[in-house]
């Protein structure tokens, strides 16, 4: 998980002057202060290529297929620096993850590597390069707040190894509730590089947000979920953006810890899935929609419709997906027009410069951008 270095504590009063001891900071540079060192230990620690299961601390290590909705991610920063998170597999081409992976108070991503299918981040699996990914537009990077983000790769094929996991719905709580934490970061607090970085996991049970307000104060607000730190068993540095899972239910995806450790018996903090479910769901939707179904839609637009009108339905359209998914994110990028271009890795050769382009071929035009996009 992402964990907080940045140790300020200071003792905060609730109404009626209670005091509920002291609230520990968030770490908001996660990449600097862990994701970086995190990649270059997990890599060096990969190429000593020994597996010794005895290793892992306060967990166990996992056997391949045994989390199938688990992904890596290898990060390219904008610094050109590398740093790692996890993510959840939801559908054949649509993953979530924690928001500060992609951006955090002080570094943008370039660009995920999704790693598939494997118990180790840096060889094996199914490796997918991605630049698509849309943060919640109430993310909020001093506080990590609606820490929650959606990953677009290429299709990958569903098999023994590589599956989607079901989203949690609903009122439940969790409070509680034992559910299990995968990872392939720290597996102690202060390890320094070790014989064994596979994927681990753990089981941890769900504590109420007002225990773990006592931890970590106001930034725990109801979309967060709270996991025990009891007996030293807690996600750890380089976890974030992974499942918390029951089952293959997604309930919670992996955001913040102690300053203090992993280790130390303080909770770790979720974006609670129950209530980002109708933002993940949204950005799911249109998966559903075939690409017969696409291309009727379309010519129905392009028969009913003059030229001129069919082009301003498209530009409308398109400009509502570009909203909806927060595309204005990607680094580098100065306007929706901009962004046909940044196609270019999913859907072959760039297909428009500007909005004067759509008029020379606007299904094609049309077509691709849709199916990017949603």
């Amino acid at each position: 998980m992402k964990f907080v270095l940045a140790v300020v504590l200071v003792t905060v009063g609730v109404a009626l002057g209670k005091e509920i001891g002291y609230v520990q900071l968030l770490e908001t540079n996660y990449h600097e202060a862990i994701g970086i060192p995190e990649a270059a230990r997990i890599k060096a620690a990969e190429e000593a290529a020994v597996y010794d299961p005895s290793r892992i601390v306060g967990g166990s290590a996992s056997n391949p297929g045994q989390f199938p909705y688990q992904a890596g991610l290898v990060i390219t920063l904008t610094t050109g620096a590398q740093s790692v998170c996890g993510a959840c597999l939801l559908t054949n081409n649509r993953l979530v993850t924690a928001a500060h992976c992609w951006r955090d108070s002080r570094n943008q991503a370039r660009q995920f590597v999704v790693v598939l299918g494997s118990v180790r981040l840096f060889s094996g699996g199914t490796r997918i390069t991605t630049t698509s990914v849309s943060m919640h537009a109430s993310y909020n990077v001093n506080n990590l707040n609606n820490d929650v983000a959606m990953i677009t790769i290429s299709w990958v094929n569903f098999s023994n190894t590589i599956n989607r996991i079901n989203l949690a719905t609903g009122s439940n709580n969790f409070a509680g509730t034992w559910a299990v934490a995968s990872g392939f970061g720290r597996t102690s607090d202060g390890a320094g590089i070790s014989n064994n970085q596979f994927l681990s996991h753990v089981s941890l049970q769900v504590i109420t947000n007002a225990v773990c307000q006592q931890t970590f104060g106001w930034n725990v607000i109801a979309s967060t979920l709270c996991t025990s730190g009891a007996g030293g068993r807690s996600t750890c540095g380089g976890d974030s953006g992974g499942p918390l899972a029951v089952g293959n239910t997604l309930i919670g995806i992996t955001s913040f810890g102690s300053p203090q450790g992993c280790q130390r018996g303080f909770p770790a903090g979720f974006a609670r899935v129950t209530s980002f479910a109708a933002w993940i769901q949204a950005r799911l939707t249109a998966l559903n929609i075939s690409q017969t179904q696409l291309k009727k839609h379309v010519r129905y637009q392009f028969i009913k419709l003059s030229k001129q009108k069919f082009t301003r339905v498209i530009r409308e359209e398109l400009s509502a997906f570009w909203l909806q998914t927060d595309h204005s994110i990607h680094p580098g990028k100065q306007c929706a027009w901009d962004e046909i271009d940044h196609t270019r890795a999913t859907t072959g050769p760039r297909v428009a410069s500007g909005p004067q382009d759509i008029l020379k071929n606007p299904i094609k035009i049309y077509i691709a951008q849709l199916t990017h996009i949603k």
